[in-house]
C-alpha cells in the first residue's frame, strides 16, 4: 500500500469536517513504517470508531489491550491454620483484555472500542458469495 502524503493532517481536516473514512490496517507496525513513529497515536486518536479483527502480532496485541484499559479485580485468598479459616481479600488492577486473547478470537469475532467504552461483538458480512 503506498503512503497518502500528508495523510495525518489530512485525517484530522476530515474529521473536523465530520466526514467519516474507513481505513484498514493489518498491524500497528504497517502504519509505523508507512507513516513513521507516532502515526499510530495520531491514527486512533482521529478514530472515533475502532474495530479490531483476530490479531497475530504481540506489538499491536499489547496497543489495543492497552486502549481497551484495566479494571479492578478482587482476589479472595482463604487460609487455614488448625481450625480457625481466614478470607482475605484484595484488589489488584486487571487488564480487560489481555493480549493473547487478541490472538485468539473467532471468526467474524471483533473487538470495538466507540465513545470510551469497549465490547466483543460480531462482525457479520453484509455480503456472503454464493457456494458453487
Amino acid at each position: 500500500m503506498p503512503q497518502i502524503p500528508n495523510l495525518e493532517n489530512k485525517l484530522n481536516t476530515l474529521r473536523s469536517r465530520q466526514i467519516p473514512v474507513w481505513m484498514y490496517f493489518q498491524s500497528a507496525e504497517q502504519i509505523e513504517w508507512q507513516y513513521g513513529r507516532g502515526a499510530i497515536d495520531v491514527f486512533f486518536g482521529s478514530a472515533d470508531l475502532k474495530l479490531f479483527f483476530r490479531l497475530d502480532d504481540d506489538k499491536t496485541r499489547k496497543l489495543v489491550s492497552s486502549l481497551v484499559g484495566t479494571t479492578e479485580k478482587m482476589i479472595y485468598t482463604n487460609s487455614r491454620n488448625g481450625r480457625q479459616n481466614t478470607r482475605t481479600s484484595r484488589k489488584e488492577r486487571v487488564n480487560v483484555i489481555e493480549p493473547h486473547q487478541l490472538g485468539e478470537l473467532k471468526d467474524h469475532e471483533v473487538v470495538c472500542l466507540f465513545g470510551g467504552a469497549s465490547a466483543i461483538g460480531k462482525a457479520t458480512p453484509f455480503f456472503k458469495e454464493k457456494q458453487k
